[in-house]
């Protein structure tokens, strides 16, 4: 009976102990990083030889999943193990070796320069990995929408910028009008004195004998001939106000886009909104100073060359019309 009963001793503490460390390597591995997550299903037969499957999902910077599934082949000599890992009808296979312990195995991965790292398989569960899965998705979905929020927020940037290079753009050509305003205010005044006053001459003159007569229709046709080099520069000027005009419009229509997230009352701002970056937005407000400091100027200045011209014009088509019908 003591015999009987040292031999049951015997097996029950091998089967203990074959309980606390059985290198059989038949289970369900999960390895877990910060961007990816590894399953390894593994089979072993009687006879060492493993086959299995790996399923890998990888997160990218730019937030995108990617999924790999490989075939497993391997064997397994008491704790250590060789797999030969290879992609359903792919012609390259990797070759891996390991050690296996009871709370898991450890790969030997060849990395860069020939540099081998360690990856650590833990025993777990499907679902394990289907947890981590879901989370590098949500992560995924975070880092997408961040870099969509980033998108905008550079479109922004780059319209804020865009819109101050067109204010600044805006004040240089009101500055400039402003300053050839005198000119131009001159000019008009001295051409219309000019041609009112040959105008009086040729009539003094062709009631004069043959040659005053000749030197009268000689300024006639001066008088006539300024007419188109007159009316073109007029209309230019014209042109060049009604551009400004609608110009300002469109700024203005332009500026309303920032209201509100750089222009304005930034009450209306919430955390989590788009908005352009403090560089862009302390730019595009002080052209919109500029902007709106030019415009009361440029505006007396339109305003003061229009009615000079306007005045200068109407005495020159007298002088025109007189010209035409003397001749």
């Amino acid at each position: 009976m003591g015999s009987l009963l040292r031999v049951l001793a015997v097996v029950s503490a091998a089967l203990m102990l074959t309980a606390c460390f059985d290198p059989h390597a038949s289970g369900t591995y999960v390895a877990i990083r910060s961007s990816g997550v590894e399953l390894l299903e593994l089979t072993q037969s009687q006879g060492g030889e493993i086959v299995g499957s790996l399923r890998t999902i990888e997160l990218s910077s730019k937030g995108e999943i990617s999924t790999l599934i490989a075939n497993v082949r391997g064997v397994v000599d008491g704790e250590r193990l060789t797999l030969v890992i290879s992609t359903p009808r792919g012609s390259t296979e990797l070759n891996y070796s390991g050690v296996l312990s009871d709370k898991g195995l450890d790969l030997n991965v060849s990395g860069d320069a020939a540099l081998v790292s360690k990856v650590h398989f833990t025993r777990d569960s499907v679902e394990e990995f289907n947890a981590e899965s879901q989370r590098l998705a949500q992560t995924g979905h975070v880092i997408k929408a961040e870099k969509l929020k980033g998108a905008r927020v550079d479109a922004l940037n780059r319209s804020a910028s865009a819109l101050e290079a067109s204010l600044d753009a805006y004040v240089k050509r009101a500055n400039k009008q402003i300053n050839d305003t005198p000119r131009f205010v001159s000019y008009f005044a001295q051409v219309s004195k000019e041609i009112g006053g040959k105008l009086q001459l040729a009539q003094r003159l062709a009631a004069g004998n043959d040659q005053q007569r000749l030197q009268a229709g000689g300024l006639l046709v001066q008088i006539e001939g300024s007419e188109p080099r007159i009316r073109n520069i007029s209309e230019s000027i014209d042109g060049a106000i009604e551009d400004m005009v609608r110009e300002a419009a469109s700024l203005n229509a332009q500026m309303t886009a920032f209201n509100g997230i750089c222009l304005g009352d930034a009450s209306s701002v919430h955390p989590g909104d788009i908005i352009p970056d403090m560089g862009p937005c302390r730019g595009l407000k002080a052209a919109v100073s500029g902007f709106e400091a030019v415009r009361g100027p440029l505006h007396e200045s339109h305003a003061r060359l229009q009615k000079v011209k306007a005045v200068a014009i109407a005495q020159l088509e007298v002088a025109w019309r007189a010209a035409d019908s003397a001749q």
